[in-house]
């Protein structure tokens, strides 16, 4: 079991461990309910910048070498969801993008949305 009651299909890859397998869901095609990965449809991009890691884990990558990572989304999912889901505390993070718009913790996301996450960032 993952997390929030997914289950990651038997023998799948640890990369594939950020993306969420439900049991039952219906088919965009045929409508009927079956086992199947969401990811096959139904992802969002997690971006990390400057120093924002999960907390006692080493920082996610994505496919392009970006600090992230690919998760499955699901109706309700919020920016609060992501961050609990990738153990990062909520006081660090600053500012929440969406698909290039600013938003908040409370935020929706969808299909394809493209999240990313800010920390508090000081210069000099």
């Amino acid at each position: 079991m993952g997390a929030a009651g997914a289950r990651v299909r038997p023998g799948a890859a640890a990369a594939a461990a950020d993306r969420l397998w439900v049991g039952t869901t219906a088919s965009r095609t045929t409508g009927h309910a079956r086992g199947c990965m969401l990811d096959s449809y139904a992802m969002i991009e997690v971006r990390l910048y400057a120093n924002l890691a999960p907390e006692g884990r080493p920082v996610p990558r994505l496919a392009s070498g970006a600090a992230g990572f690919e998760m499955g989304a699901r109706p309700g999912l919020t920016v609060r969801d992501v961050l609990l889901y990738a153990s990062l505390k909520p006081e660090d993070v600053a500012v929440v993008m969406i698909n290039h718009v600013r938003g908040d913790l409370d935020s929706s996301l969808t299909d394809g949305d493209r999240l990313g996450l800010f920390p508090a960032v000081a210069g000099g």
